[in-house]
């Protein structure tokens, strides 16, 4: 067996620099559309999920508008753990995060804990067809630049006692999530995790929700 490493492909960047790393390329350029007409100033934020969930990720959401300093490194992982620049006008986006309560769609508690109570194929799929409503209740006011919807984390990726004639349902339901124009961003991470593991969450949600709005080529 003979094996090559093959070099990494360079990605552009604002006025056509190039860098390997679309982290450090945004920091250090900025996305390539940044100088267009059409580049965006603003991201709208649409949310969906139940009431907890939601109040952690707003909150969450205000700490990506500032910088979030990355770990120290170890020695040969310097690369590893950037800092996250920020969603502001002054940083290397170019661009701030907004907020409108009118975007929001705050699902029932009582309805996701029956759900999550026996997490069935059947139960995914009606869960996803909750969020799916909403989700594409937001995509159809034409506001929203991105959708962030918090799954309870009760309700797995493989459901419980699920027979053969159920298993297709599963991946059929994720599927609806994502037949809308706007990126949508599913986070698995419950609201008190993203509070305890702070920095780590802000950096790495935060370049995933930086990488769904912005140009690199």
């Amino acid at each position: 067996m003979k094996a090559e490493l093959l070099p990494e492909p360079e990605l552009e960047f604002r006025g056509g620099n190039r860098h390997i790393d679309p982290r450090f390329g945004i920091m250090e350029f900025g996305p390539a559309d940044a100088d267009t007409p059409a580049a965006p100033t603003q991201i709208t934020v649409g949310l969906v999920g139940p009431r907890q969930a939601l109040d952690g990720i707003r909150r969450w959401l205000d700490r990506c508008r500032s910088e979030v300093k990355g770990k120290p490194a170890k020695p040969g992982q310097d690369n590893m753990f950037p800092d996250f620049p920020g969603f502001n006008d002054a940083g290397a986006f170019c661009s701030e995060l907004v907020f409108d309560d009118s975007l929001v769609r705050e699902l029932p508690d009582q309805t996701l804990r029956r759900f999550t109570a026996s997490p069935s194929a059947s139960s995914v799929s009606e869960a996803a067809d909750l969020y799916a409503d909403a989700a594409r209740s937001l995509s159809e006011t034409g506001r929203c630049r991105v959708i962030i919807c918090a799954r309870p984390d009760e309700l797995g990726d493989t459901p419980v006692d699920s027979g053969p004639a159920e298993e297709e349902s599963v991946p059929q339901a994720r599927a609806r999530w994502y037949h809308h124009c706007q990126p949508i961003c599913l986070l698995h991470v419950a609201p008190s995790r993203l509070l305890e593991r702070r920095a780590a969450v802000d950096r790495r949600l935060g370049w995933a929700l930086g990488q769904t709005q912005f140009s690199v080529t």
